[in-house]
């Protein structure tokens, strides 16, 4: 009973000292989910305004710059740096499987995540590159860096993003879309394709810029929603992990009482009898 007693008290030890990790790991994961999310809405109008201008400036002058989809096309999936987030990453290397996703569809392949490299190399024979994924607060720059690296070196291919959805707490759904180039009236509405505007400056220059930011706006909004994916479900986790721990520890007492009220009932026991109050 002694010994049953020490390994019950220890086990509720190491789990009083795993709960307040998991506590902080849920609001971490809390703090980053919704920080994804803020910084996601904040780019939905921007988006708007650039779609609106793309649309002002087609319906406006001949001479828009616009890419034609060529033969050769990019992938970019997106998986997590962390673990401890269920099966987010199994969930694009499966949604890639499912839909027959090969190497002979895209001819240039990078992998975002520490994750999800290591997975698709033990599943998928894809010849395939890394990109590192950026901190929540280096989003805007390493994207804009990206897109303008990729869009110098990839004139007239189409650019596609693998990656969860972002879909409501603890949920997403794995997809798969083009972000480049995007047609110029794209998400314009009839009165801004017949709005006049005088255009000060060269159609074809503007309008290629407005692709550029369009494209590192839309791979932002990418990233944001795949990281408040990946942090509503790390936080679902940790929050049924906490409530485990809880439960578990709970128990653990209920045990630990009952040792000690047998222990304080067979010693009264002993004094009973020693004192001949009992035989």
């Amino acid at each position: 009973m002694s010994q049953n007693y020490q390994q019950t008290a220890r086990r509720k030890e190491n789990i009083s000292a795993i709960e307040p990790l998991i506590s902080a790991m849920r609001t971490i994961s809390l703090s980053q989910w919704r920080m994804a999310l803020n910084r996601q809405e904040n780019l939905a109008s921007f988006l708007e305004g650039l779609a609106q201008a793309n649309a002002i400036l087609h319906a406006n002058t001949n001479d828009t710059y616009t890419q034609e989809q060529g033969d050769e096309t990019v992938l970019i999936a997106l998986g997590s740096n962390r673990g401890l987030c269920g099966n987010f990453n199994k969930h694009v290397l499966r949604f890639a499987q499912a839909e027959g996703i090969t190497q002979k569809q895209f001819t240039r392949i990078y992998l975002a995540g520490k994750k999800l490299p290591a997975l698709f190399k033990d599943m998928v024979h894809w010849h395939t590159e890394t990109l590192d994924f950026p901190d929540i607060t280096a989003i805007p720059q390493a994207a804009s860096l990206f897109s303008l690296a990729t869009l110098t070196q990839l004139e007239g291919k189409t650019i596609t993003m693998l990656y969860n959805r972002y879909q409501g707490a603890g949920r997403f759904e794995t997809v798969c879309e083009q972000i480049y180039p995007l047609p110029p009236e794209k998400g314009a509405d009839s009165r801004s394709e017949a709005l006049e505007a005088i255009i000060d400056t060269d159609a074809h220059a503007m309008a290629r810029r407005l692709q550029q930011l369009s494209f590192s706006t839309q791979l932002q909004a990418c990233l944001y929603s795949s990281m408040a994916s990946e942090h509503s479900a790390r936080f679902a986790l940790m929050e049924n992990a906490d409530q485990n721990i809880e439960k578990l520890a709970e128990e653990l007492e209920i045990l630990l009482q009952d040792y000690r009220k047998g222990k304080i009932t067979a010693e009264t026991q002993e004094m009973a009898v020693s004192s001949g109050l009992l035989d």
